[in-house]
């Protein structure tokens, strides 16, 4: 329990050096005590990330979301058209938790089609536009491989994906159906909102 303490509040501070807006941090912060406890109950696979703070589109837009994405110094940028974008799976309205994170290395050299296919057979689900950022965010993952979010899209046949240009964060779409040797969809086991346990 220490060490997944110690990893929510690593988060909070990282999202307060990025200067976060307060009543932001304060929601996450205040589902602290309950995603600690729901850990219990979480099979976190081998190399998964336990849990993830996520910040909802509705709160800060995509452009303001991607630019909390930094790497080597360059904050990430994005060109995507904001009308484009929509979300495929359901996802809390406020700020919230995503639970046992893969950060999408499984399923590299897979297109996005294929990829969510097999997510939904694992019964998990594909990360959203805001939750790869998310991953980006807390995780060193763009150096690594690129990241794509099955659980957005990008018009009807695109999803949104994250990667380095330039060695700088850049989010852009991609075809569903294409294949990409350093691209991989990322899912969770779970997301939610957890309240605040009662005194």
């Amino acid at each position: 329990m220490l060490l997944l303490c110690d990893l929510f509040d690593e988060q909070m501070e990282k999202l307060r050096s990025l200067n976060c807006p307060w009543a932001i941090l304060s929601s996450l912060q205040l589902q602290k005590e309950r995603v600690l406890s729901s850990m219990t109950k979480v099979n976190v696979q081998e190399g998964n990330v336990a849990f993830l703070p996520v910040i909802p589109r509705s709160y800060l837009g995509v452009y303001g979301l991607v630019q909390l994405v930094v790497f080597a110094g360059s904050v990430g940028y994005t060109h995507i058209e904001l009308a484009e974008i929509s979300d495929v799976v359901r996802s809390p309205n406020r700020p919230y938790f995503i639970f046992n994170v893969e950060d999408g290395y499984v399923f590299l050299g897979k297109s996005s089609k294929e990829a969510g296919i097999l997510i939904e057979e694992s019964a998990r689900s594909g990360l959203t536009i805001a939750e790869i950022i998310s991953v980006a965010i807390h995780t060193d993952v763009l150096s690594r491989h690129n990241i794509d979010a099955v659980g957005s899209r990008c018009g009807t046949n695109c999803v949104p994906s994250l990667y380095l240009h330039e060695n700088a964060p850049r989010l852009i779409q991609n075809f569903m159906s294409l294949k990409f040797e350093n691209s991989g969809a990322a899912s969770c086991g779970s997301r939610g909102f957890v309240m605040k346990l009662a005194q």
